[in-house]
């Protein structure tokens, strides 16, 4: 019997099947090219920013999945930690921050220590409290099937990165303001980079 997915719903089984560019098992779909058209209709309106974490988080657990790690997604409901992953009797966690647009939005203070002083902002080292080997997957999403953009990296990177490239805000800057631009360019070289966490679990 072939799989029907339907498009006038939010099936789970779709985001699995996106993730890959065939069937997994050869299993036939009926009805992709329809939920593709209700995926790209939900982009051009802009998706919510809780449906893009969860085809993010989504995603990643059946790319896991095809590479023989089990995993399973929190939904944002466990602090830090996005997926759970499970292989060859060891667990790591995940971190997972999807787009469907734009840059991705960070806030620079979990990465560096930072106090707001009259004259501006003071940058006064690394955060050491940081989990520097936690993985992180930032994934761009695309409206084709099987054209999402991974990015793999662990903590360290990205606070390393972070470290580099922030430049303390003064006046006439918004000093009070925290934010900071994660762009495509700064973590292309990351890209499918799926070794780094199978090389967390020996594989």
């Amino acid at each position: 019997m072939p799989l029907t997915i339907s498009p006038s719903t939010q099936n789970l089984d779709y985001w699995i099947l996106r993730s890959n560019r065939t069937a997994p098992f050869n299993v036939p779909i009926i009805g992709l090219d329809c939920c593709s058209r209700y995926v790209s209709e939900h982009m051009a309106t802009g998706l919510s920013s809780q449906l893009t974490r969860q085809i993010g988080e989504h995603l990643v657990t059946a790319e896991l999945g095809r590479r023989g790690i089990v995993a399973t997604p929190f939904a944002g409901n466990v602090p830090d930690i996005d997926v759970l992953a499970y292989a060859s009797g060891r667990t790591k966690h995940i971190q997972v921050k999807a787009i469907n647009k734009g840059d991705w939005q960070l806030d620079i203070r979990k990465f560096l220590d930072i106090v707001r002083a009259d004259k501006g902002q003071m940058i006064q080292g690394q955060n050491q409290k940081l989990d520097r080997e936690t993985i992180y997957v930032f994934i761009s999403l695309d409206k084709k099937l099987g054209e999402d953009e991974f990015y793999i990296f662990e903590q360290g990177w990205l606070q390393d990165h972070c470290a580099r490239s922030y430049k303390a805000r003064k006046p006439p800057r918004t000093i009070d303001s925290f934010h900071y631009a994660l762009r495509k360019s700064d973590v292309q070289i990351h890209l499918d980079k799926w070794e780094i966490i199978e090389s967390k679990f020996k594989m």
